[in-house]
């Protein structure tokens, strides 16, 4: 009887207490995990993975072609950056934010939002554009009180590439275009 009474209060207040929970909105995960990268989406939320989980640098890398070029916009060209950056500058950049021996950024978190509506390029398709994506990144720096805060769009030229020995093709990123207004 004490048993019976006793669950019967639990479900009582498990009852009353989920009352008392307001919904929260569902906000959309990155993955988890690393993806193989066989569609241009999947490599750029390999690259939202990369920025969230900086100590992987070398996954980065992994994401950018050889004939890479970053475009500043012309607001950070009038700040002095130059008009754009290739493969090399730019992984060095990145690994200076991504590691501690340059920026050394202790949190960052970046959002992309990829259109639900995307469709992968058929596969005869050896390029893909995805255009003017929203972003949000926030980039805490030690020695520092403040997280920078960049809320603008990007576009990305992606570039398949068929690796020697692998059965699948593989997509990288050929050129960003950051759209800073």
């Amino acid at each position: 009887m004490g048993r019976v009474l006793l669950l019967g209060l639990i479900a009582i207040s498990l009852f009353l207490t989920i009352g008392c929970i307001e919904p929260q909105p569902i906000i959309p995960i990155p993955p988890v995990e690393w993806q193989n990268p066989t569609n241009p989406k999947i490599v750029l939320e390999n690259l939202e993975w990369c920025y969230n989980n900086a100590m992987y640098y070398d996954r980065y890398e992994t994401l950018i072609h050889d004939s890479f070029t970053f475009y500043f916009s012309a607001h950070d060209q009038s700040h002095g950056l130059p008009a754009t950056y290739n493969k090399v500058e730019d992984l060095q950049s990145t690994q200076s934010l991504f590691e501690n021996d340059g920026i050394g950024a202790q949190n960052i978190d970046l959002t992309l939002s990829i259109p639900e509506n995307y469709l992968p390029p058929a596969d005869d398709e050896t390029t893909d554009r995805i255009s003017h994506i929203p972003y949000n990144l926030y980039v805490s720096v030690p020695n520092e009180s403040m997280t920078y805060h960049a809320q603008h769009t990007a576009s990305f030229e992606l570039t398949r590439q068929d690796d020697a020995g692998s059965d699948q093709a593989r997509w990288y990123i050929s050129k960003w275009w950051d759209e800073v207004q």
